[in-house]
């Protein structure tokens, strides 16, 4: 069984903690991430694009040039995760944290 979370930024290169991503990333085979960086106009897009890199299997990106609302992130993203990937239980958070990460992956690992 396959989980994607789709997490969205904008404006958050420095609560993107890429050491807690990297360990959750290994320790979790059957997540998938879906980073959607909405319209960021700080280094955002750069550190997404970092992880993307480490974990080209694990991680999709999405990038929007012009900053919308959540929701409309949230859609892009859910569009990207159907389209690109065989998910079976979809998840997503605006808080992108080690915490909010593996309690995401908890609840759909059991």
């Amino acid at each position: 069984m396959k989980t994607g979370i789709i997490f969205t930024f904008y404006n958050q290169e420095n609560k993107i903690n890429r050491n807690e991503l990297f360990q959750f990333m290994k320790d979790n085979d059957n997540i998938h991430l879906c980073l959607i960086n909405n319209g960021s106009t700080d280094n955002t897009l750069l550190k997404l694009e970092e992880l993307k890199n480490a974990f080209p299997n694990k991680i999709t990106l999405g990038n929007i040039r012009a900053h919308k609302g959540r929701l409309a992130a949230l859609r892009i993203g859910f569009r990207i995760l159907t389209k690109s990937q065989k998910i079976d239980t979809l998840a997503f958070s605006s808080e992108f944290n080690g915490k909010q990460i593996n309690k995401l992956a908890s609840l759909y690992n059991s």
